[in-house]
């Protein structure tokens, strides 16, 4: 069932008239009168609203209001991702992009010793690609994305138990035995390095934050895949 993001508050009935989206639904999906939709609040709450499709038009689309229910999508508890910048912007968004699929709830990007990015702003671009990987993978609420900050900032901002991939530590403890022993209503983060990882004096402050080491395994992974990798167990 096709998911739309909705501007206001729904009680009985909607109506759709951004020229984008209405053309999004009547031209590109084919929406008919009759069909059923899901529509999502902007409210930051997991639930969904169930809605039929009276009218449709080139210029607007109409309906009613059928059912608010919860939305199980959403991960039981917060998962941050301490993100410190890749050297390309595009890498930078098809880590977002995955990640909401994966469960974040909120990016803490970073700049790091390895990290010569300068971005981000949140721009209209980066806040399409999380409402239509939201959408994608049934989710209900949009990630925050925090403002750029200092690795251990974010650990000292995080209410929960925070764990750092660290690329010296292949043989220390893995992740996967880290997140079994925490439970499943403790916030959680990852902080995930760039190309090249954090370096060791980086992953000592981190660790006298409050971080915990641990390892992704024996190989070398990725920026984006230790991303992926990480949150995949998290959420």
């Amino acid at each position: 069932m096709h998911r739309f993001f909705y501007d206001g508050v729904l009680e009985k009935s909607f109506l759709i008239d951004q020229k984008q989206q209405v053309h999004q639904m009547s031209r590109i999906l084919g929406l008919q009168k009759g069909d059923e939709i899901i529509l999502l609040e902007k409210n930051n709450k997991a639930e969904e609203i169930l809605c039929k499709v009276s009218a449709i038009s080139g210029k607007k689309v109409e309906g009613v209001c059928l059912d608010r229910r919860k939305n199980n999508a959403e991960p039981s508890r917060n998962v941050f991702l301490i993100l410190s910048l890749p050297k390309s912007k595009q890498k930078y968004e098809d880590i977002l992009q995955h990640a909401v699929e994966l469960g974040v709830t909120h990016i803490c990007p970073i700049r790091s010793e390895r990290s010569l990015a300068k971005y981000p702003e949140t721009s209209a671009r980066i806040e399409k690609i999380l409402s239509e990987a939201v959408e994608q993978s049934e989710r209900s609420i949009i990630p925050v994305i925090q403002p750029l900050a200092s690795l251990v900032q974010n650990i000292s901002e995080v209410s929960g138990r925070c764990l750092i991939a660290d690329s010296y530590n292949k043989e220390g403890v893995l992740l996967s035995e880290v997140i079994r022993s925490i439970s499943l209503d403790t916030h959680i983060a990852i902080c995930i390095g760039p190309e090249g990882g954090f370096s060791e004096k980086e992953v000592a402050l981190a660790i006298e934050a409050g971080a915990v080491s641990v390892s992704l395994g024996k190989r070398v992974l990725r920026t984006e895949t230790a991303a992926w990798f990480s949150l995949s167990y998290m959420s």
